[in-house]
Order: C-alpha cells, then structure tokens, then sequence
C-alpha cells in the first residue's frame, strides 16, 4: 500500500537489481530522508576524529565527534532498512559481512548486483559524468554490443 513503512522488497536476482534499487532509493529519499545522502554517496564516511585531532579538545572536536556520531547511526539506520528489503541469503552474508555498516552493505550490492559488465563499467567511470542516468545506459548497451 502507498503507506507502508516497510522499504521494497529484493528478490535477489541481478535482472531485478536495477529496478529495486530504484525503489529503494525513492523509499530511502521519503522515509529516511537524511539518509539519502549516503546512499546515493554525496556525504562520503568522516574521518574519526580520534585520529586527526591531536589535542581532543575545543568546539572543532566536539563538531567533527558530533558529524562522525550522526554519519554513523544514519549508516547503521540505512542498513537496517537495506537488510528488511533482502532475500533470507542476502540477509545472512550481509550480516556477516557488512553488519551496521549499510554504506559497505549497498556497495557490496551494487558491485554484485548492478547490470554492467566489465566494458561498461570502463565506459561508466570515463565518459558517463555528465549523462543523465537514463541516457547512460542506453548508451551502455550500445556501447556493449561494439564488444560482441
């Protein structure tokens, strides 16, 4: 139903990835709206700030400390709407893999799931930063057939 709280559900096939993450993306943007950042990697993972401030003290402290807390449970936040979205196998290697890290979590899915190959990832990482999505790939699936 339009409003359910619950994230779409992955079947777990690579043809279907696209399409969930999608969805998944839109349910993330309207439920979980400060974690679309992450999962769309405009707000990369902070530094700890343990390991960059040599006196621990002062408001920079206190501001980085805050920033890393905050990244850090909407990260855990987004893997736990990405591990109610998955099929009881991906559920379990997520788990053992990525657990409370759901930034690693959609990487992992993104690198095992996403309907690319190798030429197309090449072409992707070179010429594809100025094209809408939706452009992109049709312009992959011509550029994929050049290889056959």
């Amino acid at each position: 139903s339009a409003g359910t709280s619950r994230p779409p559900v992955f079947d777990g096939s690579r043809a279907n990835f696209n399409s969930f993450f999608i969805l998944f993306s839109g349910w993330v943007a309207w439920k979980l709206h400060k974690c679309a950042v992450l999962l769309d990697g405009t707000e990369p993972r902070p530094v700890d700030p343990a390991t960059i401030f040599a006196v621990q003290t002062g408001e920079a402290w206190e501001a980085a400390l805050t920033h890393y807390h905050d990244w850090n449970a909407r990260n855990r936040q987004l893997y736990g709407a990405l591990i109610q979205s998955m099929p009881s196998y991906l559920t379990v290697s997520l788990f053992n893999d990525f657990v409370n890290d759901g930034v690693a979590a959609i990487k992992f899915l993104r690198d095992n799931f996403d309907a690319v190959d190798s030429h197309c990832r090449v072409w992707k990482c070179s010429c594809s930063q100025n094209l809408p999505s939706s452009h992109f790939w049709v312009a992959c699936i011509v550029l994929d057939r050049s290889y056959q």
